[in-house]
């Protein structure tokens, strides 16, 4: 019998690809509802504004290809665009 073939997991996940168009009002109902002391968002940028009030503060983290905190100023909370 020969051995059996193993394949190695790819040390480099496959990047992922914003299509835009992300609705967060849902997360910010639910966090809401679960009286959360804070929100993170990891995005592009590429969405509508929230029209769901949030309860607690919000900090979106902007990918580096994503829109610029410029962009997002009518967004509510803090704006953090990182650079990796």
């Amino acid at each position: 019998q020969s051995p059996k073939s193993q394949r190695r997991a790819d040390p480099q996940p496959a990047p992922g690809l914003g299509r835009g168009g992300t609705d967060f009002n849902a997360a910010i109902e639910r966090a809401n509802q679960l009286n959360v002391d804070g929100l993170l968002y990891f995005t592009d940028g590429h969405a509508t504004i929230p029209h769901v009030p949030a309860r607690m503060p919000l900090l979106w983290v902007l990918s580096a290809a994503g829109n610029t905190v410029e962009e997002m100023h009518a967004f509510p909370g803090r704006k953090l665009k990182i650079h990796v």
